[in-house]
């Protein structure tokens, strides 16, 4: 695998359980998966795997809905309802998420301001 295919490797990994979690449509969920890799393809993965981080299943969840969150502003615009702040529906699929993870629903949103 090149090293952008290791990043996506895990993130399209954690897309599968963020999908059932958030009840995201095979339809939008095919659409996300391109999107995404299309995204990673853009960033500079270091070749040196020493330099990787050594996320635990939980931070890549986090970062994949965070890469998630940003495909609204233009590549996958139908995402952002799931993110909602007003709907309690979305609020509680956001929470079962981040279950088990340490991580709260206010530090994500808090994440959200980067994009």
């Amino acid at each position: 695998k090149t090293h952008s295919g290791i990043v996506e490797m895990y993130v399209l990994r954690s897309l599968k359980f963020i999908a059932k979690d958030l009840q995201i449509s095979d339809e939008l969920q095919q659409e996300l998966k391109m999107s995404l890799k299309e995204t990673i393809l853009t960033f500079f993965v270091k070749e040196d795997e020493e330099n990787y981080p050594a996320f635990d299943e939980g931070q890549w969840r986090i970062m994949t809905l965070c890469l998630i969150w940003s495909q609204h502003f233009t590549r996958v615009p139908k995402v952002k309802p799931i993110f909602d702040k007003e709907d309690p529906e979305a609020q509680l699929a956001l929470k079962n998420a981040l279950s088990g993870f340490h991580f709260s629903l206010d530090e994500l949103y808090e994440m959200f301001h980067i994009f």
